[in-house]
């Protein structure tokens, strides 16, 4: 307000707030804020257009006179455009990145367990066999019991050669 609102740098301020508030405290955050720096904006605006405030008080020389009812009209409805769409945009790509993060974390859960299970049968592989194995020696290692079996099926190579590996 000191050096002139329509004139000043005071209304990117705004807009950088309130995009930066959105990136770090999410969408509806931002819009908010948007929302109330535009209100304080108009809020200026208005003061200085009833007179209730002076124009650039304390502004650089080369500053003359009120600006007219057109200019802080024309210049508060494209600083408030500007903060808000401004935000919105910032609000939409920060959604897209979060919907995008949340499917790759789903995408490695996947992968994760495709590659725990044998693609033909279905059943958990040696990866997953080891893996279980060092989590229960860990727990072992805490003085928890364990106990481990072995099977082996004799003559399973016969089932595969007789019946094949689906069967």
């Amino acid at each position: 307000h000191l050096v002139g609102s329509v004139g000043s740098m005071t209304v990117a301020l705004y807009a950088f707030a309130s995009m930066i508030n959105t990136v770090i405290a999410g969408r509806r955050v931002g819009l908010a804020i948007a929302v109330i720096c535009s209100l304080m904006y108009a809020g200026l605006l208005v003061s200085e257009g009833l007179g209730l405030l002076p124009f650039a008080p304390t502004g650089p020389s080369w500053i003359h006179g009120t600006p007219t009812v057109t200019e802080l009209v024309g210049s508060g409805a494209l600083a408030i455009a500007m903060i808000l769409s401004g935000t919105a945009s910032v609000g939409a790509l920060v959604a897209h990145d979060e919907q995008r993060a949340l499917a790759l974390v789903e995408a490695n859960r996947k992968l994760e367990e495709l590659s725990q299970r044998d693609p033909l049968t279905g059943l958990h592989n040696r990866r997953h066999l080891m893996s279980r194995l060092e989590e229960e020696l860990l727990w072992r290692r805490r003085g928890r019991p364990l106990a481990a079996v072995m099977i082996d099926l004799d003559h399973f190579k016969r089932v595969n050669d007789e019946d094949g590996h689906a069967r």
